[in-house]
This record gives structure tokens, C-alpha cells and sequence, in this order.
């Protein structure tokens, strides 16, 4: 069962009107954005995989929300600011994110985004072009050292990024079985280090494939704009490389907009009983104020 990261948090800090307008730009399974309807809020609802599309409409039928009370949309969020002006959404009193990966792509999208089953490497969230298996397979090894350390922060990047190189002049990695035994390999220790070493290395795949913080900049910098005065933007990010993206757009906001945390929200120990997800999970806050000069 999907149990919506935060949901309280955002959901007060929203502060929903009946007709006014918000935006989830991260459907998911829709638990944020069900709460903003039954709340009588107005949705733009955006998520780059058609499955959630489908899957929040039928949920919103079968909770009786009228269908116009909201538009759903298959979109990157990159694209926020083309789809809201296109659907009328200005002048919008909420915007939520919640950049976590959606528990059907890690468990039933066979998109190789988890390294305990064994599918082929596409981690794509849409349908772009580019694949996982194309980047392991066809960046240079130095390429493959920054990626892993930069976006996976993995100490052991070079060793892996060789392992690598050296594995795919016999045969091309086109699986996450493959790909995990080459790390398992590669790294020394306990099972625990080892693992971690695998996490990261997925996480920089999936990140470089998606281009992950490129698009959050541009989700960042559109949502402000998109606001509506004493409209707030959430943002619920699980890693350190999202969370220091957002921490610095919001501080670098010098007039207009409040920020409401002046430190992340992190999950409570009773959050953490009912959603072992959440662990990792930081929540950042900020509101669109009027100002003069």
C-alpha cells in the first residue's frame, strides 16, 4: 500500500481554498493530491509515467471527485511552467514535489531500477531515448568515474568505472544482474559496504538518464514564477545532491518569498514506523510574499 511521504506537513502547509489552484508535479499514486481534492482544491496533476496517470484517475473516481475538479497530464515537471500557461494555471496558491521514486517503478515497472531483480538496465521514467544500458556501455571510463562520484558520491568511483570498462571489451552490460555482480566484485568489505556501493552507482544511472538535478533546477526556478502571493512550493527530496539544490535556490531568494523551514522537516520516529521510505526523506518549504522597495 503507498503511503504518501509528509502528507500532514503538506497538506498544513498548503493551507488548501476551496478553488484554488495547486499543482503536483509528482503524482505518484496520488496520495497528496487526493487530500487536495477532497479539500475542494483545484488540480494540475503531472508524472512523466502513463501508469500514474491512469492509476490516479480511476482513484479519483472511485473516491467521486468530479473530473472537473482536476487535469492530469503525462509531463516532466521540467515542463511545469508550458502545461500550467497552457491549462490556465497561474496565479496557483500551492506546488508540491516529491522527488522519491515511485515504489511501482522499483517493484513492477521492469525498468532495472533496482538491483534485487534482474531486468534490463532502462531506469527511464518516460520514454526519452536514452537508455542506463547505453550510458554504462558507452561512456569513457573517465566519464563513468564523475558520474558515479559526482551524482552517486561513491569513493570508490575509479575502481568501478574500470571494472566496468574492462567487463564490457568481452561482452556489453545490459542488466542489473550483471551490473551488480561487477560492483560485488569490484568493492571489498562487508556485505553492508558492498550494497551501498551498488545503491550508489544505481542512483547516479538513474539520475544521469532521467537528468534529474538539470530538471529540478528548472522545476525550481518555473514553480517560483507560476506562485500566486502566499503560494507556497514544497519540495520533498531523499538525497543529499536534490536537497542541496534546493536548500541553495531557496536561500539565494533574497526579496519576495519567506522561507518556511528554516531547517528540512525530516520524518518523525512514528513516520518512520508506518513508512520505511521515509527514512532519507527531507522536506523544504517556501512562501511567495508581497515586498516594496
Amino acid at each position: 500500500m503507498h503511503i504518501p511521504v509528509f502528507l500532514n506537513q503538506i497538506i498544513d502547509s498548503l493551507d488548501i481554498q476551496p478553488n484554488e489552484k495547486y499543482i503536483d508535479c509528482t503524482l505518484g499514486e496520488g496520495g497528496h493530491a487526493l487530500e487536495i481534492l477532497k479539500k475542494q482544491g483545484i488540480l494540475l496533476g503531472l508524472d512523466l509515467d502513463k501508469r500514474s496517470i491512469d492509476f490516479c484517475t480511476n482513484k479519483f473516481q472511485e473516491n467521486n471527485i468530479s473530473e472537473d475538479k482536476y487535469i492530469l497530464e503525462q509531463a516532466n515537471f521540467k515542463d511545469i511552467k508550458k502545461i500550467a500557461l497552457k491549462n490556465n494555471f497561474t496565479q496557483v496558491k500551492g506546488i508540491i514535489a516529491d522527488l522519491g521514486i515511485n515504489t511501482y517503478l522499483l517493484e513492477e515497472s521492469n525498468k532495472g531500477f533496482t538491483f534485487k531483480q534482474d531486468e534490463v538496465l532502462d531506469m527511464r521514467y518516460g520514454d526519452t531515448e536514452i537508455l542506463a544500458k547505453d550510458i554504462i556501455n558507452e561512456l569513457s571510463e573517465k566519464d563513468l568515474a564523475d558520474l558515479f562520484y559526482l551524482y552517486g558520491e561513491e569513493p570508490l568511483s575509479r575502481h568501478i568505472a574500470k571494472a566496468i570498462v574492462d567487463h564490457r571489451r568481452k561482452e556489453k552490460i545490459t542488466t542489473t544482474f550483471v551490473l551488480r555482480d561487477i560492483i560485488l566484485n569490484t568493492v571489498f568489505g562487508s556485505t553492508s559496504r558492498k550494497e551501498k556501493a551498488i545503491t550508489r552507482i544505481f542512483q547516479a544511472l538513474r539520475i544521469k538518464t532521467n537528468s534529474e538535478l538539470e530538471n529540478l533546477e528548472i522545476l525550481l526556478q518555473d514553480s517560483l514564477s507560476l506562485l500566486a502571493e502566499n503560494g507556497v512550493l514544497a519540495i520533498i527530496s531523499f538525497h543529499s545532491l536534490e536537497d542541496r539544490i534546493v536548500k541553495t535556490k531557496f536561500k539565494s531568494l533574497e526579496k519576495g518569498f519567506e522561507i518556511l523551514t528554516k531547517k528540512p522537516i525530516t520524518c518523525s520516529k512514528q513516520e518512520f514506523m508506518h513508512n520505511k521510505k521515509s527514512r532519507s526523506a527531507k522536506l523544504r518549504i517556501i512562501k511567495k510574499v508581497s515586498w516594496k522597495k
